[in-house]
C-alpha cells in the first residue's frame, strides 16, 4: 500500500482538512483521548504492544461497531477490535476535535 500505520491515517485525516503528527505515539499524545464508550467513527484507535518499541505501536481509524479501518503489512483492511489480538492490544480512543 505504501502506508505503514500511522501514514494512512495521517494522510486520511489530511485529507480531511486535519493535521496530525506522522507517528502513533506522536498522535496518541497530541490528541484529545476519549473513553472507549464515547468513541465515534472517524476517531483514531491506538495500541500498544504491537512491535517491540514501547507506547502506542499501532492505529487504526475507529469506524464503529468494534471495527477498524487500518493499513498493515497485507494492505488497507477492515479488522475487529473487540477480540483476540486488537482487544489484547488495545490501548485507547483518541479525537481531534
Amino acid at each position: 500500500t505504501g502506508f505503514d500505520c500511522s501514514g494512512f491515517t495521517s494522510w486520511c485525516y489530511k485529507k480531511a482538512g486535519i493535521t496530525i503528527p506522522r507517528t502513533s505515539q506522536a498522535q496518541w499524545t497530541s490528541m484529545k483521548h476519549v473513553a472507549e464508550k464515547d468513541a465515534k467513527a472517524g476517531d483514531l484507535v491506538f495500541f500498544q504492544g504491537t512491535d517491540s518499541q514501547g507506547g502506542m505501536t499501532h492505529v487504526g481509524i475507529y469506524i464503529g461497531n468494534g471495527r477498524m479501518l487500518d493499513s498493515e503489512d497485507s494492505g488497507i483492511k477492515y479488522s475487529d477490535i473487540t477480540s483476540g489480538y486488537w482487544k489484547n492490544h488495545l490501548g485507547g480512543f483518541a479525537t481531534a476535535n
